[in-house]
This record gives C-alpha cells, structure tokens and sequence, in this order.
C-alpha cells in the first residue's frame, strides 16, 4: 500500500512538471520522461522513473527532474550487522549542460526503507530486541552523466553518481524523529546512521 502511493506522488510530481512546461513557451521549453536502471552499493540493482524539463540558459541548457528511486543496501542495528534493506524515494534534481551532450547535477532524495524479512529474523536469537522494520531517510547526491540523443524524440543516458545519506533507525519503525538528544535516542534505541551511497547507471529518455 505504502509503494503505491509513493507511485501516485511521484506521478503528482511528473504531472506538475508538465503543467509547468505546458504554461511556458514550447518552442524552448522541452518535456522528458525518463527510465534508468544500474548497478548500486552492495552490486544490487537500482532504477529511477522521473518526468522533467529542460530549457535552454544563455548558451547552455538546464534540466529539472522529479521522480521515483529504488535501491538496496546493508545497514546494522544494535549487535546485529548486514541487515538489508529496500529504499523507496522520491527526488528532485537539477542538471547543468556543461558542453553540448555532458551535464552535471545535484539531487535531493526521501527514502523509505524496509528491512527485508530474512534479516528481521536475525533478531529471534536475541529475544531482548524487536528488530527494525522500517525506517526513514535523507540523501544528497551529485552526479555527472552523459545524454546522447538517438533520434530527434530519444535519448540515452549515461551517469554516475555518488551521495550521502543519513537515517535513524530503531526497534520497530521511525518515520520522522527530530530530535538531537543522545539521551533521548538512547532511551529509546535509536541509532543515527550516515552512508556513502554510490551509483552507475544507463538509461532511455523521451521527448514529448
């Protein structure tokens, strides 16, 4: 349930995107779609769907993303290590053509994450812990990537991206938890976790 409507907001997001573009003036204007699928930490697979701009600034050309990401990785909790995980987020990046075909951008991601169920059974032999279930997260990246058109509706894209992402995590789920305080976080088994993240991937882009 929770997947679908991380769906349904990402498609919200495409959405205004396009309504944006469709307000502007369309002979600069350019409404994409895009699909990427690679490698992340750990050799899992990951993948974004996004819908964006781009539009040309002076000499150059800018483009403006949002959209959905999926990826894997291992975190650990308390005494238990290599409990992995699934990431859902939604992100929004911008890019900056710095010659004709390559960019380089920055992206902000929320990520909600699941540990899958056969780590979660790594905690039956410690019955004085319930294991984490879920857990979200912060993440910022920058990348630099490589748009090849194709045809005059269809490119490809190359990227490589490399981010940080910072997260708590706690028996059972913590969705939002604010608060600095290491006494707080001691009492209630929260632990603050911040990664290197790291991603290549290759992709379709269309036109509309």
């Amino acid at each position: 349930m929770t997947q679908k409507i991380l769906f349904f907001l990402t498609g919200l997001l495409i959405l205004a995107n396009a309504s944006f573009a469709s307000a502007t003036d369309k002979q600069n204007v350019r409404i994409i779609l895009g699909f990427t699928g690679g490698v992340s930490q750990q050799n899992s697979l990951s993948g974004d769907i996004y819908g964006g701009i781009i539009m040309p600034v002076d000499k150059s050309k800018i483009e403006l993303n949002c959209g959905y990401s999926f990826f894997k990785n291992n975190t650990n909790y308390s005494r238990i290590e290599d409990l992995e995980f699934s990431s859902h987020g939604l992100f929004m990046e911008g890019n900056y053509y710095i010659i004709d075909k390559l960019y380089g951008g920055l992206r902000f991601a929320v990520n909600f994450n699941w540990i899958n169920k056969e780590s979660q059974q790594k905690f039956n032999k410690y019955p004085d812990i319930d294991s984490p279930t879920f857990f979200s997260g912060l993440a910022g990246y920058a990348h630099l990537g490589y748009h090849q058109p194709i045809t005059k509706k269809i490119g490809v894209k190359l990227q490589g991206q490399m981010g940080i992402h910072n997260y708590k995590i706690a028996e059972g789920s913590v969705l939002i938890d604010n608060s600095s305080s290491d006494i707080i976080n001691l009492q209630f088994g929260i632990e603050r976790h911040t990664e290197l993240l790291y991603n290549v991937s290759i992709g379709l882009t269309f036109k509309i």
